[in-house]
């Protein structure tokens, strides 16, 4: 995809140079797994550079010359299981949705009037977008604000250790949601205050979720079984009761 926007150079001597100067890309799959495997650690390589916005990725071939990528713009959307994509600095750079427990529970899903409705509108804004290109702008008003809450607000929560890569680079993280936030909404290429304040928001929300994730990647060997009696009182509490009995528990969880 991203050698459709490139420029092969032909020298006289040396190898052929590619330079992709509209490095844009998607990837959006239902198991990140089949994209960050065990032995794909140049391809996560190049998506911790990617997410870090570096000015440009060089890359060597073997045979085929060097490739070149300016201004990279990557996005991934995908599911996976803990143990299948959190690796090689992904953990600090990735947002996880975690959920252990189905929220509804339907055989089959279908859209009333109203969603589909909303779609279109969705549809139509996401073919705007694709119509807009430039530097977004942040008003001095807007940058005063992310300097004030990363100088003197932002407090990361030490208890949560497993997250310590992903408070250090948090402040690229809001920067990020709120853009998402902004062009969710708005054609328009300045960021405002409210859209820094909204994705503070969501980014807390989600951390307590992620800092479950994140559970299974302990060496502790009663790890398992108390994430399972956690998740199961809290089934519970859906329906009935957030205790069980002694005795109930050592039946239920005993060959654990």
């Amino acid at each position: 995809y991203m050698s459709q926007n490139s420029k092969t150079i032909l020298p006289e001597d040396g190898p052929v140079k590619t330079y992709i100067y509209s490095a844009l890309a998607l990837f959006a799959t239902g198991e990140l797994a089949n994209l960050l495997s065990s032995d794909s650690k140049d391809l996560t390589r190049f998506f911790n550079q990617a997410w870090d916005c570096e000015s440009s990725y060089l890359h060597h071939t073997a045979t085929q010359g060097s490739d070149k990528l300016v201004n990279i713009c990557l996005n991934m959307f995908g599911c996976g299981t803990n143990n299948s994509v959190l690796n090689e600095g992904i953990l600090a750079r990735a947002l996880f949705i975690y959920a252990d427990a189905k929220r509804h529970r339907k055989f089959a899903y279908s859209m009333d009037d109203a969603q589909r409705a909303a779609l279109e509108l969705v549809k139509a804004h996401v073919t705007d977008l694709t119509q807009i290109y430039g530097e977004v702008e942040v008003p001095q008003e807007v940058h005063e604000w992310c300097e004030h809450w990363y100088e003197h607000r932002y407090k990361p929560d030490v208890s949560m250790r497993k997250l310590a890569d992903y408070y250090e680079r948090k402040k690229v993280h809001l920067i990020k949601m709120a853009m998402l936030v902004h062009f969710s909404e708005s054609t328009d290429m300045t960021l405002g205050i409210e859209d820094f304040e909204k994705a503070l928001s969501i980014l807390d929300d989600m951390e307590q979720g992620m800092s479950f994730a994140l559970e299974g990647l302990g060496s502790n060997p009663i790890l398992k079984i108390t994430s399972l009696i956690r998740s199961t009182l809290r089934e519970k509490s859906r329906t009935e009761k957030y205790w069980m009995h002694h005795g109930e528990m050592m039946t239920q969880f005993w060959t654990e």
